[in-house]
């Protein structure tokens, strides 16, 4: 079994040892999940996601994708590169294709 340690001949092979300088094996230092702040990134309440509203409506993630490609389903707001839905246009889309269905 071939460690990095045995790949770059300028390491040491105790395992205690720090990498040198200038050393070609770098490995950059991760933050901890604990220390992520997620506040800015999680929505807040009153949006659906294509797979929620796709389960609350009862069809296939591909027909909400194509729903928003032809412009027939309820309208959904695009934040960067997400796709949400709010749950009040969804609720106004469905009061509205109830009215339609009924004539």
């Amino acid at each position: 079994m071939t460690t990095l340690r045995g790949l770059n001949p300028t390491i040491n092979n105790r395992l205690s040892d720090p990498l040198p300088l200038g050393s070609w094996l770098f490995i950059p230092k991760r933050r901890a999940a604990a220390n992520a702040d997620t506040s800015t990134t999680s929505l807040p309440a009153g949006f659906y996601t294509p797979e929620t509203l796709a389960t609350y409506l009862g069809v296939s993630l591909s027909t909400i994708y194509s729903w928003n490609s032809s412009g027939y389903g309820p309208p959904f707001v695009k934040l960067g590169n997400l796709v949400r839905n709010t749950y009040e246009d969804v609720e106004l889309w469905l009061a509205r294709q109830l009215e339609l269905s009924r004539g």
